[in-house]
């Protein structure tokens, strides 16, 4: 059975060696404090600033990169609306519903402004939409992620040896503990482990039923919340044949939040188990020990102590000492095996002595390409989505931008000019955004593309070299 769980660290491990992309520098800023006397006496009076200055200061308002969009926030008047509110695509009869008179106060008494860019920074201080700058975050962070098939050697095919049958029910419990938060080798913890058990569910799924739960994904692991996230562990994909489309959905809608109930998990799975028939097995995916005082190693000998046919599978993943000890003993108790996921060394050692590929004919390589799966138009959808939410996000902004635009000239605190200047370059702006919004959504659909690509020549190479070799070999 450590075969089934090391495919878990395949992907565990090389997802966790991946690229996690450049950093953007954050600009230079003189320190006042190392200006001479004589450079302070020839700097201009407060809002009295040279043309040259003045150019620099308006600058850093307007966007000219997609990273510029990444920041745009909530205004003042509006951080309480809601992701949903904010990139409603019907536009509103008033778009300062609910917040215009708000708005006229915080204007009212203002010194007349006189250049257009200054208006633009009062109504992005007051009227910004925080959507814009989240789904810009998440569309810059999007990472393409695929089941990468296991391509083993003929040396590492003939250091393994002949190993059990899969179980007929696989039941597979996801960690979703705040602790999954964390980042190992520069990637989040809980988005390595949604790649692994992608790619193990797809592969158990080939000759088992399958079933997914996950615990830790409700409240916080404040101490107000411990009663809540202890007590909810949830079946999210129901037993039966694998389906990739519910599968994949389900998996990448866990969020890592709360408190770790282990014990808890394992109970929930015993009594869901009572049902089934033939051999099954638990492959439980965490990165630490029991924190919700039950006790997992008793609960883990219930589990196996009247069924030979059951077990209980631990992956430690990037665990510390104590919760490794913990885990081992829980495994144990369940008659499982216990593997560490720390490094991709001791991944490839092991995959050398586990795995079989005659058992599963490799997984079949034809079907092995992203191509045939649901991977590729579910994060092509993704990425259309995220940019059409964008745009209307940006229509929702300018429509309130416009707006305050008209407000201000009303009650004189721009003139005419001033404002139709403002509306020009609010215009200006959105079809730069817009520009920056399709270039980097064609960037992403070609990541998808490449990636895929990448895979289906690895694949290709090695189906290439496998025939050889039969041939060579009679």
């Amino acid at each position: 059975m450590k075969k089934y769980i090391m495919l878990i660290l395949t992907a565990i491990l090389l997802s966790a060696c991946s690229d996690t992309g450049g950093e953007v520098e954050a600009p230079v800023q003189n320190d006042p404090a190392e200006e001479t006397e004589e450079e302070r006496e020839q700097a201009p009076e407060e809002n009295e600033a040279s043309d040259d200055d003045l150019e620099t200061v308006e600058t850093l308002g307007l966007v000219s990169s997609f990273e510029d969009l990444t920041k745009n926030e909530s205004g003042e008047l509006t951080k309480e609306y809601s992701l949903r509110d904010e990139t409603n695509s019907f536009a509103a009869i008033n778009p300062l519903e609910g917040i215009e008179e708000d708005f006229m106060a915080q204007m009212q008494g203002k010194e007349e402004i006189e250049d257009p860019e200054r208006v633009l920074e009062q109504l992005q201080a007051l009227l910004g939409n925080g959507a814009v700058g989240a789904l810009a975050e998440k569309l810059n962070k999007f990472k393409p992620t695929f089941s990468a098939p296991l391509l083993p050697e003929p040396e590492e095919m003939d250091a393994g040896a002949e190993g059990e049958e899969p179980p007929a029910h696989a039941m597979i419990l996801l960690d979703a503990s705040s602790s999954m938060l964390l980042d190992v080798d520069g990637e989040q913890k809980m988005m390595v482990a949604k790649d692994a058990v992608l790619d193990f569910g797809k592969t158990i799924g080939a000759a088992s039923e399958v079933s997914l739960y996950v615990y830790g994904h409700e409240g916080t692991q404040e101490d107000e919340d411990r009663e809540l996230s202890c007590s909810t562990i949830d079946e999210i994909v129901p037993m039966g044949e694998y389906n990739e489309e519910k599968f994949y959905e389900s998996v990448n809608g866990v969020e890592a939040k709360g408190w770790t109930p282990l014990a808890e998990a394992i109970k929930k799975a015993k009594e869901d188990s009572s049902q089934y028939e033939g051999k099954l097995t638990v492959f439980i995916v965490s990165d630490g020990m029991e924190t919700c005082g039950g006790d997992p190693i008793a609960e883990a000998e219930a589990f196996v102590e009247e069924d030979e046919d059951r077990k209980v599978n631990i992956i430690g993943f990037n665990v510390d000492e104590e919760s490794e000890e913990q885990l081992k003993k829980v495994a144990e108790a369940g008659l499982g095996d216990y593997l560490a996921a720390d490094t991709a060394e001791d991944l490839q050692y092991s995959m050398k002595k586990t795995w079989v590929p005659s058992d599963m004919e490799v997984i079949n390589k034809s079907l092995s390409s992203p191509k045939n799966g649901f991977a590729v138009p579910f994060q092509n959808l993704e990425i259309n989505d995220t940019a059409m939410d964008l745009g209307f996000a940006l229509s929702r902004e300018n429509a309130r931008f416009k707006r305050g635009v008209e407000i201000l000239k009303n009650e004189e605190v721009i003139t005419e000019e001033i404002a139709r200047k403002t509306v020009e370059l609010i215009d200006s702006q959105n079809e730069v955004k817009k520009q920056l919004i399709d270039e980097k959504k064609e960037e992403k659909l070609q990541a998808i593309e490449d990636e895929v690509n990448r895979i289906d020549e690895e694949i290709n190479e090695w189906v290439e070299r496998m025939e050889k070799l039969k041939e060579e070999q009679g």
